[in-house]
């Protein structure tokens, strides 16, 4: 599903794409990125890049970068934040995500993660897609697809 809709925002053209947004090294501060930019459909990744789940989330993380690399529009900005493997991590990376301006969440990983962000994220209109495979984190923009 997130593959159709990244895929259908792509262009024909080979302009190169730019690495630019999200976190590096579990920085978040918002002047990192230029969130004026209108144009651009901002992707917030929540993984747990650190904690119990690392290994998951950097698989999932590298597999979207090469998602990213074949769709080739840089209009489609991947941001990435950790959510350390726990609730807290993922509320706060959730909290981040959305000061940065993000259009839609993917993530987290664990359904007790989307539990701690359906809230805010409800609230702040921005829709989730889950990796999670459980039913109960379902909610209006929480989606699952795990």
């Amino acid at each position: 599903m997130v593959c159709l809709y990244l895929a259908a925002c792509s262009t024909s053209s080979k302009t190169p794409i730019l690495d630019r947004g999200g976190i590096k090294d579990f920085n978040t501060e918002i002047s990192e990125i230029n969130i004026s930019d209108t144009s651009s459909f901002r992707v917030g990744m929540l993984l747990p890049l650190s904690g119990a789940a690392a290994k998951h989330g950097q698989g999932l993380k590298n597999a979207s970068m090469m998602a990213l690399e074949d769709i080739n529009n840089p209009r489609l900005i991947l941001q990435y934040y950790d959510t350390k493997s726990s609730p807290s991590g993922a509320r706060i990376a959730a909290e981040n995500a959305i000061r940065q301006k993000v259009n839609l969440i993917v993530g987290p990983l664990m359904s007790t993660e989307v539990q701690a962000i359906a809230g805010e994220t409800i609230y702040q209109g921005v829709p989730v897609i889950a990796f999670s495979t459980a039913q109960e984190v379902l909610q209006p923009t929480v989606y699952t697809m795990g």
